[in-house]
């Protein structure tokens, strides 16, 4: 950065003499200086977990993504029975290995692969909605996880929902492949296959012309597939869907492209929070797994937190994290990273012995929610009063008690809701910058229920239970803020007392758009003089992954509007609620992308009713909440070596890594006369001054106009 002549001379004429100090040599800060914070809202809960990948019929050459790798072929190995029969039961499991590449067309055709099975096909088979998420954020639920294997596992599938979530193969609406199909994907020699996946837990069951249903015959009835027997047509089978991953073995055909290498020698799944590790810190929500309708609320189950290796300071060298949530040796998972939140819930709850929670961290709930007592998920997901809870973390105003009271409760009662994870009932505060960008991800479906019990008045109690008195520590009306989003977007100001929303279900609510409105356009930190990281305006900013339940799209749904009006780029003189009119497109929609329902894609939404949309819109999430990130200097940041002060006159330097700019800004400073408060009056910044020094002279004022200042020691 080069500084106008007359501010730099100005201000080396005022400077104190002082020691001899290095020039950097580097850019102000790098993209992760102040890292952003991103909270996970993982409304994860029946039907979104159980739902297919793959709604439609097998199509042969179509890569299908999911755990197993659709560029290979695999082998089936039995395992130890005892080690299938638990979570925690040992590692000599039955599952699924790779012995070498599929076609170009994803068929185990090759010499020595026609006995094997296609990893496209099992995507389609096996995958359901939650393991694509899972897939793409962590790498996937490791079933095993030690420095010489690596097995994934299937979500469990309970016996929720009914057969629109996860038709039968070979039953109508999904049809059986062909003989040809069959025999090009699989080591069957059958013109058909029937087979079922839902209320299966870990596992599948198939048949050529044996009863199958979703209910008959029971799973442990049926026949373990023993890859050396020749399968009976007229016999139900059934498999383990766990698949062995990054084997680097020749035999094993090329490494999946999301293995990493570890320096203790394993490689190992990585998937997203992996990759953007050293730029966010991360939290997680969701939900007590408690299926009454009147349980409101979502819940704590993660702290913002780095997880990887290292906690990144601004201006400072990393630090080691002793909260990470890996081995930076081996990239094995650790159990319980946080143990003092687990340690407090079961205190809190009364937990102990087998009944007790032993594992902890972000990336551990993200995949072993259901997974460590295996029976049957959340049905009614208020999530709207989820994203709430998310919103209130970052305004730091504490966790709701009653959305995490036990009551009186039994002891496996507890267990159940807790799912083996902590319940933060003692909230820190997640922000430690004023400058610190904050964002929430949500994944979830449309199709709430009883979300209405957030901040405001006038709004509708159905089927709610009674409303928290910690509400009214939230100064923001959700139905006032939804009223001018529904007017904004040509809804009518009604919006915030329609219920329920988008026809289902049980007096759902869109309260959640006018939440996220709010929270991007008003500061949500009032100024402490005590609390630095309140100065200024803070602000959230709403991604959302909307699953589509059941392949169905609405339009103008709650996430829709929750992404487009909390996901904007809001300018400097935005009036939130004085505007009449919608906000500039130019603001929201950036792409030329539509929804399945033909509308204008905000770019902060995303839908995904396969696999591979959910991969591309939650990696363009995280590329663009990365990109949201503008690592810059504060001029009160004196301690930082790119602030001066110099009299009344403020200097800061500004940095922006995503295009390598730079800005240098003067202010003059004034102080209020009782609390001290600063304030900026700007004076001149360097662009401007530039651009009016190079347009001097008939544009020549870049080489007449300007003097660089250096110095010489001796």
């Amino acid at each position: 950065l080069r500084l106008p002549t007359l501010s730099l001379a100005a201000l080396l004429a005022t400077a104190p003499s002082l020691a001899t100090t290095p020039l950097a040599d580097q850019p102000v800060f790098t993209n992760t200086a102040v890292p952003g914070n991103l909270a996970l809202a993982l409304s994860v809960e029946f039907p979104t977990v159980v739902n297919a990948a793959y709604q439609s019929n097998f199509s042969a050459g179509t890569q299908y993504l999911g755990y197993f790798d659709s560029k290979k072929c695999y082998r089936y190995y039995r395992g130890n029975s005892t080690h299938d029969a638990g979570p925690t039961a040992g590692d000599d499991v039955s599952h699924f290995y790779p012995v070498g590449s599929a076609t170009s067309d994803y068929k185990c055709t090759g010499t020595g692969l026609t006995d094997t099975w296609s990893g496209s096909f099992l995507n389609w088979l096996t995958m359901q909605s939650i393991d694509s998420f899972r897939w793409v954020l962590t790498g996937g639920y490791r079933r095993v996880d030690t420095t010489t294997s690596t097995i994934l596992e299937r979500a469990w599938s309970s016996n929720q929902g009914g057969e629109g979530n996860f038709r039968i193969v070979g039953a109508p609406g999904r049809n059986s492949p062909s003989g040809t199909e069959i025999a090009d994907h699989t080591p069957l020699g059958w013109s058909s296959i029937r087979v079922s996946v839902r209320t299966r837990g870990n596992q599948v069951l198939f048949t050529r012309t044996g009863t199958l249903t979703s209910s008959s015959p029971a799973t442990a009835d049926a026949r373990h597939y023993n890859p050396f027997e020749l399968p009976e047509e007229d016999k139900v089978y059934r498999m383990y869907v766990r698949v062995k991953v990054c084997d680097n073995s020749v035999s094993a055909g090329p490494l999946e492209g999301n293995c990493t290498a570890y320096p203790a020698g394993p490689y190992k799944p990585t998937g997203l929070i992996h990759q953007y590790s050293d730029r966010f810190r991360y939290s997680a929500f969701g939900y007590l797994n408690d299926d009454s309708i009147t349980r409101d609320g979502g819940v704590l189950r993660a702290k913002q937190k780095f997880v990887g290796p290292l906690n990144y300071v601004p201006g400072s060298t990393p630090t080691s994290n002793s909260a990470r949530e890996w081995d930076p040796e081996t990239g094995i998972f650790y159990t319980n990273p946080n143990s003092a939140d687990a340690t407090a819930t079961n205190t809190l709850f009364g937990l102990s012995g087998a009944d007790a929670i032993v594992q902890s961290g972000v990336m551990n709930y993200l995949n072993k929610f259901g997974q460590t007592f295996q029976g049957n998920y959340k049905s009614y997901d208020p999530v709207g009063e989820l994203y709430y809870a998310a919103v209130r973390y970052f305004k730091a105003l504490g966790n709701v008690a009653e959305w995490t009271d036990q009551g009186s409760a039994s002891t496996a009662t507890k267990r159940t809701r807790a799912d083996g994870f902590p319940v933060i009932t003692t909230w820190d505060d997640p922000i430690q910058y004023s400058c610190q960008r904050n964002f929430v991800l949500g994944i979830g479906d449309v199709n709430s229920h009883a979300d209405k019990n957030v901040p405001g008045t006038g709004i509708g109690t159905s089927t709610e239970p009674s409303r928290p008195s910690a509400l009214a520590t939230d100064t923001v009306n959700a139905k006032t803020a939804t009223g001018k989003v529904g007017t904004l977007h040509g809804l009518g100001n009604t919006l915030g007392s329609t219920y329920p929303y988008g026809g289902c279900c049980n007096n759902n609510s869109a309260l959640m758009a006018g939440i996220a409105y709010d929270s991007n356009t008003q500061d949500i930190r009032p100024d402490d003089v005590n609390k630095p990281q309140t100065i200024g305006k803070q602000t959230i900013q709403t991604y959302w992954l909307d699953v589509l339940e059941f392949g169905v799209y609405k339009n103008n749904n709650q996430f829709y509007l929750a992404a487009k009006y909390g996901g904007f780029k809001v300018p400097n003189t935005f009036d939130a609620y004085g505007r009449t009119t919608d906000i500039d497109e130019g603001w929201w929609y950036t792409t030329s992308d539509l929804t399945p329902g033909g509308q204008k894609r905000p770019d902060n939404y995303y839908t995904a009713a396969q696999p591979d949309q959910m991969i591309a819109g939650l990696t363009k999430a995280f590329e663009n909440i990365a990109a949201a990130l503008k690592a810059y200097t504060t001029s009160f940041a004196t301690s930082l070596p790119q602030a001066a002060l110099v009299g009344n006159i403020s200097y800061g330097a500004q940095y922006d890594s995503s295009n390598w700019s730079g800005e240098v800004q003067a202010n003059t400073v004034t102080f209020d006369a009782t609390t001290g408060t600063p304030s900026l009056t700007p004076e001149w910044n360097f662009s401007t001054k530039l651009t009016a020094q190079i347009a001097e002279g008939s544009g020549a004022g870049w080489d007449t106009k300007r003097n660089i200042v250096t110095w010489k020691l001796t």
